[in-house]
């Protein structure tokens, strides 16, 4: 199919706090407008400025948006859709060649799923990690009985589903989908030039570090299943010893942040660990990252985190547990991966700011991973022709 596809996408939210799901929504959606496709997108207003326009279809950077405004039980999970907002979905599917929902959990797929079946429009489901099992064993009877009756049923009808691993593959057959509509498209990352010395710079100076610091950027949303403990609980020994050792912990905080601050006291190293609230624009981004030496994840959970994508762009050096679901990273020799484990990632953590010469192995190797495996222009081709071949045979 040559013609550009009218593709319809919905999200329960649109906010940046919502975390990696928006960020890889905004910048897939830029690179279907730059190959030519009509990309239309309906969420809630959910973090959403005051300026921005509610209730009506408006254009930014070649997308029609609209935000439907939302009250009361719209704006927790599962996100009931408003009225309008479920009329919306009907109205726009129906002249849509293809819809998707990028969101696990949320009653926003059964509704994109009823309108897709009234306009016989196929529709595929990415659940971004959702339906993790261990994010499924928090508040297990609630989801049981989501997924019973409501998330079940969205993934049985879709006409594909997105896994960003391999891992979530084998995770959604395991809940019962139909393992030939499982298709592993990972996640994309806009690929970033090499940081120059005064981003790296900028980036220090943004942080509050000296040039001379050795620096482990944590860049994400702040919460228990980050496993920030365990990335501290390592870091705390070496410190002892790496007087210059000083971790950047960078994002919004989902509630996490005091027990982490009581830790670092505990550990006796709170003036060398230093929270930072988030970035507002890709130059900060830019510069944080230029800043780091090394960037650690040491997850309990993940679907694909946008975060390592970045990071790896950038040429940083990766430290990330095997709950982040990403072999890529030890098939490169991008970094290390590590078990969630307190002394196995303090080894890997050492190795990698003691050894420079493997550190800027690790470096390159990220960057050509990126490249190779994860280039957005890649990744949307191949959603492309996923998309194509479901309308076809639709």
């Amino acid at each position: 199919m040559s013609q550009p596809l009218r593709i319809l996408r919905a999200l329960p939210f649109f906010g940046e706090h919502f975390g990696g799901p928006i960020a890889q929504a905004r910048i897939v959606n830029r690179e279907l407008i730059a190959q030519g496709h009509d990309v239309r997108l309906i969420a809630s207003d959910l973090g959403q400025p005051p300026e921005v326009p509610r209730n009506t279809w408006h254009r930014h950077e070649g997308v029609h948006y609209l935000f439907v405004k939302t009250a009361g039980l719209g704006t927790l999970p599962p996100y009931i859709p408003p009225r309008k907002a479920r009329s919306e979905l009907h109205a726009a599917i129906a002249e849509a060649d293809i819809a998707t929902i990028n969101c696990g959990l949320s009653l926003w797929g059964k509704a994109v799923m009823t309108a897709a079946r009234t306009a016989s429009v196929p529709f595929v489901y990415n659940a971004e990690g959702a339906l993790d099992p261990i994010r499924l064993a928090q508040k297990r009877w609630q989801k049981n009985l989501f997924m019973h009756y409501c998330e079940g049923a969205v993934l049985r009808e879709a006409a594909a589903l997105q896994a960003v691993t391999e891992y979530e593959a084998k995770t959604l057959v395991a809940l019962g989908a139909t393992p030939s509509r499982v298709h592993v498209i990972p996640n994309g990352v806009e690929l970033s030039k090499h940081a120059t010395r005064a981003q790296r710079s900028a980036g220090r100076q943004r942080l509050g570090l000296s040039e001379s610091a050795s620096v482990v950027l944590f860049f994400g949303r702040i919460t228990a299943l980050k496993g920030i403990d365990l990335l501290l609980a390592a870091a705390g020994p070496l410190m002892r010893e790496r007087t210059d050792l000083h971790i950047a912990i960078v994002g919004p905080d989902e509630g996490a942040t005091a027990k982490l601050r009581r830790q670092t006291q505990t550990l006796q190293i709170e003036s060398h660990v230093h929270f930072y609230p988030g970035v507002t624009d890709d130059i900060a981004k830019s510069e944080v990252f230029a800043a780091a030496d090394v960037f650690a994840l040491t997850s309990r959970t993940e679907g694909l985190p946008n975060a390592v994508l970045e990071a790896a762009s950038a040429g940083l050096p990766l430290l990330l547990t095997t709950a982040c679901h990403m072999p890529e990273v030890a098939e490169a020799n991008a970094g290390a991966v590590c078990e969630l484990e307190v002394d196995a990632i303090a080894i890997a953590l050492n190795r990698l700011l003691s050894d420079l010469d493997y550190r800027k192995h690790c470096s390159d190797n990220a960057r050509s991973m990126a490249s190779e495996r994860f280039s957005l222009t890649t990744v949307v081709d191949r959603l492309v022709h996923m998309y194509c071949n479901l309308i076809k045979t639709n």
